[in-house]
């Protein structure tokens, strides 16, 4: 099954990335209304209030032919980037990130980095991908209690279509030995 289909359907049509978006942000609403309900008290007597606000940013890249394309930009193929690391960890310099308010947003993001993607036909596959391509849902939680005290949760969802793995005889291309 195709990780990344162009569809929107019902759970039995959409593709592994689609339902692991919607589970993520059906999650993350269940738990901000759970939360809205038991901090107001605590038995007989009203717990600390504090506020909780959650954001939400996309991005979407692809690797091919060992370079790395933004797939929501403009200019996606154009611009090669480059893979930095510092000491937060590996990121990739100038990627988008597009700020998502719930599920349709972000399957729109991924629908727009489809339309970017690099496909080929083989005579196994007649839109085969032909790039690694890595959709990511940062997600960014700020809790402020009553008396100002802040916490900041980061967390990152990495979800990764690998190109396809048809047998190179099969595919009907010339192989190429580097």
């Amino acid at each position: 099954m195709d990780s990344f289909p162009n569809n929107r359907g019902d759970a039995a049509g959409a593709g592994l990335i689609q339902r692991s978006l919607r589970d993520i942000f059906n999650k993350i609403a269940l738990a901000q209304a759970e939360a809205a309900t038991s901090d107001t008290f605590d038995g007989d007597e009203v717990a600390e209030m504090k506020t909780s606000k959650t954001t939400f940013a996309g991005s979407f890249f692809e690797i091919f032919n060992e370079r790395v394309y933004d797939l929501l930009s403009a200019d996606s193929l154009d611009n090669v980037l480059a893979v930095r690391e510092n000491s937060n960890g590996v990121y990739v310099e100038g990627l988008a990130e597009i700020e998502v308010r719930n599920t349709v947003d972000a399957e729109g993001l991924l629908d727009k980095g489809l339309a970017n993607r690099h496909v080929a036909s083989t005579s196994m596959n007649r839109t085969s991908s032909r790039s690694h391509a890595v959709f990511v849902l940062s997600l960014k939680t700020e809790h402020t209690a009553s008396d100002g005290l802040r916490k900041i949760r980061n967390s990152q969802f990495t979800l990764v279509d690998l190109a396809g793995s048809e047998r190179q005889k099969s595919t009907g291309k010339p192989s190429t030995l580097f």
